[in-house]
């Protein structure tokens, strides 16, 4: 699980697409975590698997290539 978020990190942080805002905190027992925020971008298929946090839902979202979808399909 944490070389998931480590990839999805990476990811972010190397893209030149992505806008979102992410932060982090590897501190303590458990490795901390990594925050994604929240980004107008419009989803489409030169951003495709891109996520985002969306704050009215409260849940994560990713870019399927047509539009944003929720992570856990709920």
């Amino acid at each position: 699980m944490r070389n998931v978020f480590a990839v999805i990190l990476i990811l972010l942080l190397i893209s030149p697409i992505a806008h979102a805002q992410i932060s982090s905190n590897f501190g303590g027992a458990n490795g901390g975590a990594v925050i994604i925020g929240e980004s107008s971008t419009t989803c489409d298929g030169s951003i495709e698997g891109a996520i985002r946090y969306e704050s009215i839902s409260k849940k994560i979202e990713y870019c399927d290539g047509l539009g944003w979808a929720d992570w856990w399909g709920g």
